[in-house]
């Protein structure tokens, strides 16, 4: 079962900012500057973790992984431009 997960980074280095981004955008929907919504089920996060880690130096970047629960989903807001992500508008390829 899918769940939405919000993906967020900071990552030193130009190139591996660019390539973490482009990884998270075939699977999801970027939000802001550095921080993307996904649909992933168990086996798709961690395989997107195993992909995002052979991308970044630990010791100078950061990615977080936050799951946002059922109800948290339904309370979730913003201001500003934007859209509530979908289910089923990312898959994994």
């Amino acid at each position: 079962m899918s769940a939405l997960w919000l993906v967020c980074y900071d990552i030193a280095d130009h190139r591996r900012r660019a390539a973490v981004a482009a990884a998270l955008e075939a699977v999801g929907q970027r939000v802001l500057e550095s921080v993307f919504e996904v649909w992933l089920d168990g086996r798709q996060m961690v395989r997107l973790r195993a992909e995002l880690a052979l991308l970044i130096k630990a010791q100078e970047d950061s990615i977080r992984f936050y799951p946002l629960c059922l109800p948290c989903q339904g309370a979730v807001s913003w201001q500003g431009r934007g859209a509530a992500a979908a289910l089923g508008d990312w898959f994994w390829l």
